[in-house]
C-alpha cells in the first residue's frame, strides 16, 4: 500500500483496487469492476495493478465479442486473482446474447477468487439496467474525469524530451452567434433524401461574448489544456489524441483545436450500429454483421457513419473518431439508446 503509481491521475481508484488485492479473503471474494468510457484508461489502470501484483493475478484480455472456443477457462487458473479487460465482449445486443455474460457471472458467483474486471461504460449501465450486474461488484471503481492541470500532466509525460511552445491566436473578427445552414434528412417510409433550413448556434462564439469583459490572465499554454479538457470532457486518452493531432513542428495552436460540435441525424440501422461499437470502442466486421444483420443495409451504414467522421476503420475493424466520441454520447443519450 501507498506505492507509488506511475499512473497519472487515478491514483486513488489505483490505490482502492490496491487495498481490495491485498485484502483479499477466499471465504469471501470481493471482486473489483473498473469503469471507463472509451480511451478513458482502463487499460493503463489494469497495467498498473499488474505492474504492482503481477505475481499474484492472472491477466485475461478479451479481443472480441466472446465465442464457445474462446471462452476463457477460468476455473483452471492457479493464481488467486483473475483480471479480466474487456468485459464488455461477454454480452451482445441479439438473442442468445447474454449467454456468456451469465456464464462469467456465474463463475464469480462460485468462485474462491478474487475477480478484478474492466468494462465500458456504456455496456455497464446498459447490463446494470438489463442484468443487474452491478449486484456482483462489491467494489465499483468509475474513472472520473481529470482537470486540466492533470491532463497537461499525462499529455506532456509523453513528449519528455521536447520543448513545446503554445501559441494562442485570438480570433481575426468576432464569428456570428447563429447561422443557417442546410441538413440533409431521410423522410420516413420512402427513404427519400430532401434538404432543409436549419439554424445552428455556435456555442463557441456565445461564450466568447459571455467572456468579454473578464480580465483574467490566461497564459496560452493553459488556455490550450483547458479547450482539450472542455472539447474531451475529461478523458485522457480522448484528450491525448486531440493534442497529437495539433502538434506541428513542436507547436501547439490554440485555433487548431477542434470544438466537438455536431448535429446528428441518424436513421434506425446507423444508431444501432453506432451504439454497437460505442459500447465496445472497437469490432470487427463479421461481428457487426452477425449481431447487426450483414449486407446492404449495414455496408451503407457504416459508409454513411465513416462519412459524417464518427467512425474509423482499419482493416476490417472499426471504431469511434475519439475527437467525435462526446458528440455521439450526447446523441445516443438525447436519443435513449445509452444511459
Amino acid at each position: 500500500m501507498g506505492e507509488e503509481s506511475n499512473v497519472i491521475g487515478y491514483e486513488r481508484e489505483i490505490e482502492a483496487i490496491s487495498r481490495a488485492i491485498e485484502q483479499f479473503d477466499p471465504s469471501n471474494p470481493r471482486h473489483v469492476a473498473i469503469i471507463g468510457e472509451p480511451m478513458a484508461g482502463k487499460t493503463t489502470v489494469a497495467g498498473e495493478i499488474m505492474r504492482r501484483y503481477g505475481d499474484c493475478i492472472h491477466s485475461v484480455t478479451l479481443g472480441g465479442v466472446m465465442t464457445q472456443d474462446a471462452m476463457p477457462a477460468f476455473s483452471s487458473i492457479q493464481k488467486d486473482c483473475i483480471l479480466v479487460d474487456n468485459c464488455e465482449f461477454f454480452a451482445t445486443r441479439q438473442i442468445g446474447g447474454f449467454k456468456f455474460l451469465d456464464d462469467f457471472l456465474k463463475c464469480q458467483f462460485s468462485s474462491t477468487k478474487l475477480f478484478i474486471t474492466a468494462w465500458n461504460s456504456y455496456a455497464w449501465r446498459y447490463l446494470s439496467a438489463v442484468r443487474n450486474i452491478g449486484t456482483y461488484y462489491p467494489l465499483v471503481v468509475t474513472l472520473p474525469a481529470m482537470d486540466s492541470s492533470t491532463l497537461k500532466q499525462v499529455i506532456l509525460s509523453n513528449y519528455p524530451q521536447r520543448e513545446i511552445r503554445f501559441v494562442e491566436n485570438p480570433p481575426s473578427e468576432p464569428a456570428s452567434i447563429c447561422t443557417m445552414v442546410q441538413r440533409q434528412a431521410r423522410l420516413p417510409f420512402s427513404g427519400r433524401e430532401v434538404s432543409i433550413p436549419w439554424f445552428h448556434l455556435n456555442t463557441n462564439a456565445i461564450r466568447s461574448q459571455l467572456q468579454v469583459g473578464r480580465k483574467t490572465v490566461v497564459s496560452p499554454e493553459d488556455a490550450v489544456f483547458e479547450k482539450i479538457r472542455r472539447v474531451a470532457r475529461g478523458n485522457p486518452g480522448v484528450a491525448m489524441q486531440i493534442f497529437s493531432g495539433c502538434l506541428e513542428d513542436n507547436v501547439v495552436s490554440f485555433e487548431k483545436i477542434p470544438e466537438d460540435e455536431c448535429e446528428l441525424s441518424l436513421d434506425i440501422t446507423e444508431s444501432f450500429v453506432l451504439t454497437l461499437i460505442v459500447s465496445m470502442k472497437s469490432l470487427q466486421y463479421h461481428d457487426l454483421s452477425a449481431i447487426a444483420g450483414g449486407g446492404d443495409v449495414l455496408d451503407r451504414a457504416l459508409f454513411s457513419l465513416r462519412r459524417q467522421g464518427l467512425i474509423l476503420e482499419d482493416d476490417g475493424v472499426y471504431r469511434i473518431s475519439p475527437a467525435r466520441l462526446n458528440c455521439i454520447g450526447n446523441y445516443l443519450k438525447k436519443t435513449r439508446r445509452v444511459w
